[in-house]
């Protein structure tokens, strides 16, 4: 398995720990050219957050710089090992307009901090969520601070086909975010998974325990959880939620989706899926997917070149 991580001294120092903590064969850190050599075009429509009114629409390419039900059950896999986790600064708890009133008063689902006003989440809290703020804590499990939502980026793919393939999103927030960057992102190169790879997955589950009995996050109630796991690479006989099929690989011909045995549930959606690294006395914290969906393992959108340029490479489109 390779890993392409985005640019920087400091990505770079992260990606050189790969080699040693994950057998990555080798560890590529691409500049803006290489990105757009590797990944497809793709659309993307742009809505006011909290309102969801259509604003706009553009495309990132080589050339240029059903509903889903899965946030809804639960994905603890035996007993429940999550644990109350604040340390991860730069996960966000998104919070929601139910009523029309421009005003937050529900939970919707996790975002986490990708740039100083952007947040990367899963397609469907963003398309589904009239979502208004994003919630940030402190180390103690105080709030830090409320930031104000902007605008949803949304790939059009995944309005027009709910694919799990195509869903990821990005939110604008108006305030500044560089005190809660903390993660990088890191992207497959040959399309495998490294099964056994440990990973993590932090957010705001509604409930805790193998039945959710235990809710730990309303929208007055605050938790972030951490839930630990390996990747797998079992997903051709994974069945969906609700569904009755099992997992199609002709519906996912780039392996765009990471199975994975850490727990989760409703809440989650849209949290990091992400290794630990260290190197240097440092610790590093590389997302390699976005949690998206329970299958027989849990599941998430893999993070690929088409993705790093979506949330990398368009900063002309971003507005706060």
């Amino acid at each position: 398995m390779r890993i392409r991580t985005k640019i920087g001294a400091l990505i770079c120092a992260a990606a050189l720990a790969f080699t040693s903590s994950i057998s990555v064969s080798a560890v590529i850190i691409p500049g803006e050219d290489e990105i757009n050599q590797l990944m497809l075009s793709r659309s993307y429509n742009v809505y006011n957050s909290a309102t969801g009114s259509f604003l706009r629409s553009y495309s990132i390419s080589a050339s240029s710089s059903g509903n889903q039900n899965g946030d809804e059950i639960m994905g603890v896999i035996g007993s429940d090992t999550r644990v109350v986790d604040f340390t991860k600064s730069g996960v966000v708890k998104l919070l929601e307009d139910t009523n029309g009133d421009g005003i937050a008063d529900d939970y919707c689902g996790t975002g986490f901090v990708i740039g100083n006003h952007t947040i990367a989440t899963a397609g469907h809290v963003a398309r589904y969520h009239n979502i208004v703020s994003a919630r940030l804590f402190n180390s103690n499990g105080t709030v830090s601070l409320t930031a104000t939502a902007v605008e949803k980026h949304i790939p059009q793919k995944y309005i027009s086909t709910n694919s799990y393939n195509y869903d990821y999103a990005l939110i604008t927030i108006h305030e500044n975010l560089h005190s809660y960057r903390m993660f990088n992102l890191g992207v497959f190169l040959d399309g495998g998974v490294n099964a056994n790879t440990s990973i993590s997955v932090t957010g705001f589950p509604h409930a805790l325990g193998q039945n959710g009995t235990n809710v730990v996050n309303t929208f007055t109630q605050n938790t972030m959880c951490t839930g630990t796991g390996i990747m797998t690479n079992d997903i051709s006989s994974i069945v969906y939620p609700g569904e009755d099929e099992t997992y199609n690989p002709a519906n996912d011909p780039k392996n765009w989706q990471v199975a994975y045995t850490a727990d989760t549930s409703g809440g989650q959606s849209g949290s990091p899926v992400y290794v630990t690294t260290s190197y240097g006395g440092n610790v590093y914290y590389t997302v390699i997917a976005i949690h998206t969906h329970v299958l027989h393992d849990n599941a998430g959108t893999k993070m690929t070149s088409e993705l790093l340029a979506f949330y990398k490479n368009n900063s002309g489109n971003l507005n706060w």
